[in-house]
């Protein structure tokens, strides 16, 4: 046990000395920001977004609430309900009465979501569809798919103004550990180990 505090007490003493070698007086120039800044700017966007409802249609299983149907195909049904939609009907009340995804009672309401949350064919699909707009039913791995965009969101990268500070932060903590770094080099070029 006294081993492990004298470990503890070393690695405490080791701290204060880097931290006494290391200057608090860190100056970055408005240039290392904006470098900074514009070489990592996608951590400060937010990705396009859609708000998405969904009906979903799969091959072998029975549709929500609608009785069973053998005249009809999956595909058939699909486009079915598509030329309803096209007719005026409203996108939620189909979505609970015949879909198959899990947001079936939310009326096909998938929320607000980015184009990596979906499968690369539907977040084409998706994010090409105006507000409002009914995709094609989309055949798509033994079920089928229809689409509608209620809203979008536009990527958005947040202005140099807003996160100049948190960029400051991160680039002296940067110039800390490589004044640190500098330091150790220094001790350890100097170090003298005598052996007996």
């Amino acid at each position: 046990m006294a081993r492990f505090r004298d470990v503890q007490k070393d690695k405490m003493v080791v701290q204060a000395m880097r931290q006494s070698k290391v200057s608090d007086n860190i100056i970055v120039s408005p240039l290392k920001i904006r470098d900074y800044y514009n070489k990592n700017s996608a951590a400060y966007t937010t990705p396009a977004q859609v708000k998405l409802r969904m009906i979903v249609l799969h091959e072998g299983r029975a549709s929500g609430d609608a009785p069973p149907d053998t005249s009809l195909s999956k595909k058939e049904m699909a486009q079915e309900i598509h030329d309803k939609l096209a007719g005026g009907a409203e996108f939620d009340r189909l979505a609970q009465m015949y879909s198959d995804d899990s947001t079936k009672d939310a009326g096909g309401d998938w929320g607000w979501i980015e184009r990596k949350t979906l499968n690369d064919d539907l977040a084409k699909v998706a994010f090409s569809l105006k507000t409002g707009e009914i995709s094609p039913v989309i055949p798509l791995d033994n079920a089928y798919y229809i689409l509608m965009v209620e809203s979008t969101k536009p990527a958005v990268t947040k202005p140099l103004s807003q996160v100049q500070g948190e960029i400051v932060q991160n680039l002296i903590q940067q110039e800390k550990i490589k004044a640190q770094e500098r330091w150790l080099k220094t001790l350890r070029d100097q170090a003298y180990i005598k052996i007996l």
